[in-house]
């Protein structure tokens, strides 16, 4: 039984870990995507 909790708790473990990592690369991405130049303002109301 104490088995089995500790593979359940390392499959979690795991789960939680590829979680913020793929979190934490999508923020980075957008970032980068993001201040590569005037591209905000490119869809601004004021400017279209």
């Amino acid at each position: 039984m104490k088995k089995s909790a500790f593979n359940v708790f390392l499959v979690l473990l795991v789960e939680a870990v590829s979680a913020v990592v793929a979190y934490l690369e999508d923020r980075l991405t957008g970032n980068l995507r993001r201040s590569g130049g005037d591209d905000l303002w490119d869809n601004h109301p004021e400017f279209i």
